[in-house]
């Protein structure tokens, strides 16, 4: 049962909900510096973090957070994939070891160190095209929707000077198991499904999963990967899990059925794809298909039309 407390330590990044006895999620607030949802969780004798945000300064209020609720330092942090707004806030965490699978750290070296000078070059100039978009946009439920993404582009602009990329130290490849004198948590990955490579955190004694971007709540998910039946399975297998609460990477909080509904939805799109090429259709084509009634009310809309182009051409090249 999560709890949200006025006691809890406040931030305009992110809101904090108890699930469990020293276990916490922290919400993202939209238009801030976190972007997603990240998790605190005391092990007893030492603080692990799930993810770190986007911006130093949320982190910053996340690091203050843990802190300020267990009454340490932190001392794990878990980095679920390579994406900026998982890990951003690492350089925050200066006595804490960052835990990845090896293929993430690799990813954060490589194509997180070219998105970061991408940035550098480049997000200026992107948020003033997206400013002067905002004044064409007639849509009131989209505008609102600019204007909170612009709002957060302009907190990681101001970020990006000192920003500086911390690479996990310690790696692994499917399974760790941390003990503390409290509890224990399973840092787990199945392989890539969101991105090449993607952790989450279980702690099996409260049925409650940290599923980083493996999981997008009452969202249209974006992918970074060419494997969506690998998204499937690896949803199958946390559902297997039984999970009775689960933190997704953004929306809100969920269950063992969000987990479900999304493997479902991916199998809708799949199915959708196939019959676009049957009756040769192009990726195009497979963009402008009605979104299914489950999943018209999602937000982030965009998203469907880019994942059925995706998931044609797919289907095309295999």
């Amino acid at each position: 049962m999560s709890t949200e407390n006025d006691d809890l330590p406040q931030s305009r990044h992110f809101h904090l909900m108890g699930l469990a006895e020293g276990v916490y999620a922290a919400m993202s607030v939209d238009g801030s510096g976190s972007f997603c949802n990240a998790g605190i969780i005391d092990l007893g004798d030492r603080t692990l973090v799930f993810d770190t945000f986007l911006t130093p300064e949320a982190g910053e209020d996340l690091r203050r957070a843990a802190e300020h609720l267990t009454g340490r330092p932190v001392s794990y942090i878990v980095n679920s994939h390579y994406n900026a707004d998982h890990i951003y806030g690492n350089q925050v965490f200066t006595e804490a070891t960052i835990i990845s699978t090896e293929k993430t750290r690799d990813l954060i070296a490589t194509r997180g160190v070219e998105v970061q000078e991408w940035m550098k070059a480049n997000l200026a100039e992107e948020l003033r095209a997206g400013e002067e978009q905002l004044q064409h946009e007639q849509d009131e439920t989209r505008r609102k929707q600019m204007e909170l993404d612009l709002t957060t582009d302009r907190l990681l602009l101001s970020a990006l000077p000192g920003l500086e990329l911390r690479l996990p130290e310690l790696t692994f490849e499917h399974k760790l198991v941390l003990y503390g004198t409290k509890r224990r948590a399973e840092v787990l990955s199945l392989g890539g499904g969101h991105t090449p490579s993607d952790a989450f955190l279980y702690l099996p004694d409260e049925h409650i999963a940290f599923l980083g971007d493996l999981l997008f709540t009452k969202k249209h998910p974006s992918m970074w990967h060419d494997q969506p039946q690998e998204w499937v399975s690896i949803l199958g297998q946390i559902e297997q899990l039984d999970p009775t609460t689960v933190v997704p990477g953004h929306g809100p909080l969920g269950t063992r059925e969000d987990v479900i509904l999304l493997r479902q939805y991916f199998m809708t799109l799949l199915e959708m794809a196939s019959a676009v090429i049957a009756r040769g259709g192009s990726a195009d084509d497979a963009a402008q298909e009605p979104i299914p009634a489950p999943y018209a009310h999602w937000q982030n809309t965009e998203a469907f039309g880019e994942l059925m182009r995706s998931f044609v051409a797919l289907q095309q090249k295999d």
